[in-house]
């Protein structure tokens, strides 16, 4: 499959083609350049150091099978494989052996991103030779960079028998157009996304989305990797249409395609975690509803069973071991967040809600701890998606649970007082609320930790952490009264604010009711019939108890129902501290990650916003905007740019969106972080 001689030439040149080899040049008799440091980047076999011949020599001798060899050796062998398929135009049947071997080149060179994209040129112009319509191939593991010719003959051909696009013609389309951006989950989870992408194109376009016919001709020419010679395919075409021109239909896939990219997030997620996980029963339960239809699973329903049966017999308390035991095959060691929130979307496939909230509660279960199983209404798999008022909510309650902890003993009117406070969240959908008394459940039956509330608080502004005593003794005080057990806990959870904790009275009499206009009689006076003890005095630094007076009911009730308010001044306390294993990037032979640099490719602008981000793991979208101001960046475009040179790297994105702003555990390893970076409060 080479050229041998001394008088192949390019066209209308009197130089010689660059892939010919010819016995007359010199060719070193040692140290052969395998690396290909020597040569060029269009190489050509005349022109190249006699150590670099040597090399090529030695690599065509072995087979051509040693992919340690510079990629130049193979762009030097494949300048003869396409001068032979396009400008000599070989049979067929030499055609298909010669595509077999573009093929298995663009396997072993695969690291290249250059060399396979235009062994993937090459090939796509033997399917127009052969007359090959399939564009399954077209949609890989990567996007290409341009719409392959297949794709466009094949909806070329559709058009002119005014024929409607079916799905895998439409995904084609959209997945190599130079606009499209498919996210991490289309690309980590891809047979997933387009069996999801079929089936959203069949609810929207049951017959198929029919196209316009454009006016340009379509005009199809190959320009030779050698850069020796440029072929007009066009009169192999017929009278085709161009279709490069049109943007609706690429809209209308980059609308499904976000859709499915939302609904196959949690499945990313797992995968990303478990890149061996698929077809486990948890990844099971992470795909959307009527796509888990398409591949039945025994053990999805005895989950079911097993999860409908704890919340019959047990009011839904399971310790969490039990439950991650049952989703991932074997006892977890610690309770990690993103196994929680795993767990927490795949109960939420079949209709089952877990408590704690991963997403919003001030801390998880511990090993030995319980979680609360419950029956999720309305549907509801999408546990992102929750309304303004729902974290402040779930917030208030927490507080009032620590209040109610104070003596030991949960006492069914303080039960009872803060089920009555989530009634009254009347901006809750049904969800909502059975999901809050979930969490209140658990919180109730869970012993508070003072510590980590404080860690997770102590984030925020003084004028939040204030904000939020006052929700705390609204919450406790919601029955109209405080005793001095209540009082004596806000003291303590004042103090976990980092606030005053003698300020709690200051606080109390801010929402006193007002004194009485008229005396009322407590009881009816009776005569005396005795003395009275003396009470004793006060000990020593002992703090001053509260008057006995009653709460403005009107203020608290406009307290605790401002949780949109609470929800606003949160910030990222909900993140949690411990960090996820990152799962290893590949290494070279001597161990090394496989990338020169952990910022090369950046500018120096987005290099500095890129180190800044990368000190956490999760970002709001709110401080990711005010981030990208201070480096003087659009964030949209920001994130773009930081996306587009990850997968280049490495590819992966560095930022998934889901809700908040989430740094790619893998990414974030490959660039010399923990992943549990501190917050910036410059930022």
């Amino acid at each position: 499959m080479v050229y041998v001689g001394r008088d192949l030439r390019i066209e209308d040149d009197h130089y010689p083609e660059n892939c010919l080899i010819d016995p007359s040049l010199a060719v070193a008799r040692k140290e052969p350049d395998v690396s290909g440091a020597l040569m060029p980047y269009w190489p050509s076999y005349s022109s190249i150091d006699p150590r670099s011949r040597l090399a090529y020599l030695q690599w065509l001798a072995g087979g051509r099978n040693d992919g340690h060899f510079g990629v130049g050796y193979a762009f030097l062998f494949f300048y003869g494989l396409e001068r032979r398929i396009v400008l000599e135009a070989c049979g067929s049947a030499e055609r298909a052996v010669l595509a077999e071997e573009v093929l298995r080149l663009r396997t072993l060179f695969s690291v290249s991103h250059s060399f396979r994209r235009y062994a993937d040129g090459l090939l796509d112009v033997v399917a127009v030779l052969d007359g090959a319509s399939d564009v399954e191939s077209t949609i890989t593991d990567r996007p290409g960079w341009e719409v392959p010719r297949t794709v466009r003959l094949a909806i070329g051909r559709r058009i002119e028998a005014e024929e409607a696009l079916d799905s895998d013609l439409l995904l084609a389309w959209w997945w190599n157009h130079p606009d499209s951006r498919p996210r991490t989950p289309a690309t980590r989870a891809l047979p997933e996304f387009r069996q999801l992408f079929g089936l959203r194109f069949a609810e929207r376009y049951p017959n198929g989305l029919r196209i316009p016919r454009p006016k340009r001709p379509l005009s199809l020419r190959y320009r030779a990797a050698s850069d020796t010679f440029e072929v007009d395919l066009t009169p192999r075409l017929g009278d085709l249409r161009d279709i490069t021109a049109l943007t609706a239909p690429i809209k209308i896939a980059d609308s499904i395609a976000a859709a499915c990219t939302q609904e196959l997030a949690p499945f990313s997620r797992f995968l990303g975690r478990n890149p061996g996980g698929r077809g486990t029963l948890e990844a099971h339960a992470l795909l959307p509803a009527d796509l888990a239809k398409l591949v039945p699973s025994r053990e999805l329903d005895e989950l079911k069973d097993w999860a409908e049966r704890k919340i019959a017999d047990q009011n839904g308390l399971v310790p969490v071991v039990e439950l991650l035991s049952r989703l991932e095959g074997q006892a977890p060691t610690k309770v990690a967040r993103r196994a929680l929130l795993s767990a927490a979307d795949a109960l939420a496939r079949l209709g089952i809600g877990m408590a704690p909230d991963p997403r919003y509660a001030l801390r998880g279960p511990k090993i030995g701890e319980p979680v609360v199983l419950f029956a999720l209404p309305d549907n509801q798999t999408d546990l992102a998606a929750v309304s303004a008022a729902y974290p402040g909510a779930l917030l208030s309650v927490t507080l009032g649970a620590y209040v109610a902890h104070a003596d030991g003993v949960i006492t069914s009117d303080e039960r009872h007082r803060l089920e009555r406070i989530v009634r009254q969240l009347d901006e809750l959908s049904m969800a909502e609320a059975a999901r809050l008394y979930a969490n209140l459940y658990w919180a109730l039956a869970v012993p508070p930790s003072l510590g980590q509330l404080r860690r997770h608080l102590g984030r925020l502004s003084a004028d939040a952490r204030r904000h939020l005593g006052r929700i705390s003794i609204a919450v406790a005080g919601s029955d109209g009264q405080i005793d001095a057990s209540e009082v004596d806990a806000l003291r303590k959870l004042y103090r976990a604010l980092d606030l005053p904790p003698d300020s709690v009275f200051a606080d109390l009499n801010a929402i006193a009711a007002p004194p009485a206009r008229a005396p009322v009689t407590v009881r009816p006076a009776q005569p005396s019939t005795g003395d009275f003890a003396v009470p004793p005095p006060p000990r020593a630094g002992a703090a001053p108890s509260p008057p006995e007076f009653q709460l403005d009911h009107d203020q608290i009730t406009e307290i605790i129902a401002d949780t949109t308010k609470v929800s606003q001044v949160l910030g990222d306390i909900f993140r949690q501290d411990e960090p996820e294993e990152p799962t290893p990037f590949e290494e070279d032979e001597d161990g090394a990650a496989a990338f020169d640099g952990p910022y090369q490719g950046l500018d120096p602008g987005h290099r500095s916003f890129a180190e800044e981000l990368a000190s956490r793991d999760r970002w709001t979208q709110r401080e990711f905007d005010a981030l990208a101001a201070r480096f003087g960046l659009m964030s949209g475009g920001a994130l773009e740019t930081l996306n587009e040179w990850a997968y280049d790297t490495w590819n992966e994105e560095l930022v998934e969106e889901d809700g908040d702003l989430f740094l790619n555990s893998n990414v974030l390893e490959a660039l010399g972080k923990s992943g549990r970076g501190e917050r910036h409060d410059a930022a």
